[in-house]
């Protein structure tokens, strides 16, 4: 009995920040941080006996150390509300969650681009787009906890925009072929590859300065999305 009530009910997924990224650059301003705006979220979201909470620590939170989610969050949590073991993976939880709620998280775009319903917590760097649900205040998210917000519909074109946002954030115009950097963290690899990626790329290089030299007089915050609108592939 009590697995068929469970399978009745609507499963949403709750993707936290890392502790140690910098909310805050993206206007965070309506809690203190992401212990702050989590605590909050589960003291509403345990009221919605209709709805089981997956919550699920930030993949970076091993790698940076510290202290896991399990060891933050009360150690008896609503019988509503589970913590996601860290071995169960991200693809298991996008096909099974209904809907998503995140802080500014790039879950936000991997949801939205699969049609389901996110809703995201403050301002970022995609609450604006058209593909997710914005609350207009701290006080309306925390209500939304407990409203069927995931079954209104809101912009026939949520897939496709988020898709396009993505395509323009993260991809690369055609032009630059594989003329890509390492990741800034693999320092190391920088050193010794930087001077041979220079000489083999010289020409791509040189077009990348022309755009930025084009985009510095402009008002566009983000370099890259404007290298990409104004690339014709």
């Amino acid at each position: 009995l009590m697995t068929i009530m469970i399978l009745k009910k609507k499963f949403i997924a709750i993707y936290l920040g890392n502790w140690f990224d910098f909310p805050h650059i993206f206007g965070m301003s309506r809690f203190l941080d992401v212990l702050d705006w989590i605590k909050q979220t589960i003291a509403k979201a345990k009221d919605n006996k209709n709805i089981i909470w997956l919550l699920k620590h930030h993949p970076m939170d091993k790698w940076y150390g510290g202290l896991p989610l399990k060891d933050v969050l009360p150690k008896n949590l609503p019988s509503n509300i589970y913590i996601v073991p860290s071995e169960y993976s991200g693809q298991a939880i996008l096909q099974k969650a209904d809907a998503l709620i995140t802080y500014h998280g790039t879950s936000g775009l991997e949801f939205a681009s699969q049609g389901k319903p996110v809703m995201v917590a403050d301002k970022g760097w995609y609450h604006d787009c058209g593909f997710v649900k914005y609350p207009k205040s701290k006080e309306s998210y925390l209500k939304y906890l407990n409203e069927e917000w995931y079954l209104k519909k809101t912009h026939i074109n949520v897939r496709s925009k988020a898709n396009t946002f993505a395509g323009l954030y993260f991809g690369i115009p055609r032009w630059q072929k594989n003329c890509i950097l390492a990741d800034d963290a693999d320092r190391d690899i920088l050193r010794e590859t930087l001077p041979e990626f220079i000489s083999k790329n010289n020409l791509y290089l040189k077009k990348e300065i022309q755009f930025i030299s084009k985009w510095l007089p402009t008002r566009n915050l983000d370099y890259h999305t404007f290298k990409m609108i104004n690339s014709s592939e």
